[in-house]
Order: structure tokens, then C-alpha cells, then sequence
């Protein structure tokens, strides 16, 4: 019961934060273990509309920046 109040006081306050999450690789890895291995109740409970609206923001943000990139690289091979 602990463990799933602190989860929903995590994530109430969550800023996403893409270099962080980059350097936090294995404690991201041991969460989707976790979410995993639970049951589909408790996923629901976890994963509100918020933290999947906060999730698409943030890969849309990351898709944004690796379109940026490309477009970027692609130009300077047609420059050079």
C-alpha cells in the first residue's frame, strides 16, 4: 500500500526530463520491471491520463529533436 502512494505522489509532481531520464537508465528499467510484473488493477491505478498525456508530450519532444538532428546532419553532407 506504501509503495503504490508513493508511486501516485511521484508522479503527481513528475517533471519529464530527457537527459535525466537518460542517466537514470536503471532505475527507469527496474519501474517497467516492476509495472510488468503487476497486475492489470494496479497498472490502471498507476498509469493515470495524465502520466500517459505527460509520456506522449515527451516522446513527441524527443521525436522533435531527432527529426531536428537528422535535418541537421543532412544538410551539412549536402553542404560538404
Amino acid at each position: 500500500m506504501f509503495d503504490e502512494l508513493a508511486s501516485k505522489k511521484k508522479w503527481t509532481h513528475v517533471q519529464k526530463n530527457g537527459s535525466k531520464a537518460i542517466k537514470d537508465q536503471s532505475l527507469n528499467n527496474s519501474y517497467w520491471d516492476q509495472i510488468n510484473h503487476s497486475p492489470k488493477a494496479a497498472v490502471d491505478i498507476l498509469v493515470t491520463p495524465t502520466v500517459l498525456k505527460m509520456d506522449r508530450a515527451s516522446c513527441d519532444h524527443l521525436l522533435k529533436a531527432i527529426l531536428e538532428e537528422k535535418k541537421d546532419e543532412d544538410y551539412k553532407q549536402n553542404v560538404i
